[in-house]
C-alpha cells in the first residue's frame, strides 16, 4: 500500500504553511525546481559537514572547564547551607560569584 502524496491545499492546511512556503510549493508543484547537478549537491554536502565540524569545535571550545580550589570546610558549609535554603547546589553559587566578579559585576574585599 503506497502513501498518497498530500495536495497544496492538504499542505497548507495539515502543516499551516505561511505564505513564503505556500509559495515555494506552489512552485515545485508547477515543476519550477530542478534538482541540482550532482557536482553540487557534493558541495552542498561537504559544505554542510564542514559546518557542522565548525560548531561541534566551537561547542567545545565553550565549554566549562572544572578547577579545584582550596576552602576552609567552614565555608563550604556556610555555602552548602546558603544554597539549602535556595534550592541551588553549592557549586553553582560559587561558579555564579566567580562570573560575576570576572565580568566586573560585584568588588571583592580582602
Amino acid at each position: 500500500m503506497s502513501k498518497r502524496i498530500l495536495s497544496m491545499d492538504e499542505h497548507v492546511k495539515k502543516y499551516q504553511l505561511d505564505d513564503e512556503e505556500r509559495a515555494t510549493l506552489e512552485a515545485f508543484e508547477r515543476g519550477e525546481y530542478i534538482p541540482a547537478p550532482e557536482k553540487d549537491q557534493i558541495k552542498f554536502r561537504k559544505e554542510l559537514r564542514e559546518s557542522v565540524i565548525y560548531t561541534w569545535a566551537k561547542r567545545e571550545r565553550e565549554k566549562n572547564k572544572n578547577i579545584n580550589i582550596r576552602m576552609s570546610e567552614e565555608d563550604i558549609n556556610k555555602l552548602k547551607a546558603k544554597s539549602l535554603k535556595v534550592g541551588i547546589p553549592y557549586q553553582t553559587i560559587a561558579a555564579s560569584i566567580l562570573h560575576q566578579y570576572a565580568n566586573d559585576k560585584i568588588e571583592i574585599k580582602i
